[in-house]
């Protein structure tokens, strides 16, 4: 019963439009944040290299601070920056889904909790899918013709 209500469309319609506007407010008072995300819901542009992030996390902590605040950018839909990953810093366009934020933090105080239960799209695991393959600089000659 309480699984049925947290899959709702109306209760997860309302934790992705409450993400919306907590992250609306951070950024408008360039406040530096936490956030944790379900590794699902989060893309690499280009991959990473094989090593960076452990594939078997079920989540992932990104600190959105003055130098990643440059590249952020968010819609209702998903929010996306620049970050290094690495010793050698390599640089990756991560982008995630808002279905995939699970808690905001500001230093150690949690301001937001996504309590909703989210299912991968379809659409999402072929766009997820088709970025892989493209980013992929084995693939690169493929599309050279």
């Amino acid at each position: 019963m309480v699984y049925d209500f947290l899959k709702s469309k109306e209760f997860s319609g309302l934790m992705l439009r409450n993400c919306y506007e907590i992250l609306v407010l951070l950024t408008s008072k360039s406040q530096a944040f936490h956030i944790i995300c379900d590794a699902r819901f989060v893309n690499y542009s280009p991959i990473l290299p094989e090593g960076y992030v452990d594939t078997h996390l079920s989540y992932i902590v990104f600190y959105i601070s003055d130098e990643s605040v440059g590249s952020f950018y968010f819609d209702e839909n998903k929010l996306s920056f620049e970050a290094c990953f690495g010793a050698d810093n390599f640089v990756s366009l991560v982008t995630v889904n808002l279905k995939g934020v699970s808690k905001i933090q500001i230093q150690r105080d949690i301001i937001f909790v996504n309590s909703a239960f989210y299912e991968q799209d379809e659409q999402d695991l072929l766009q997820e899918s088709s970025s892989a393959f493209i980013n992929n600089p084995k693939n690169k000659d493929i599309f050279k013709r």
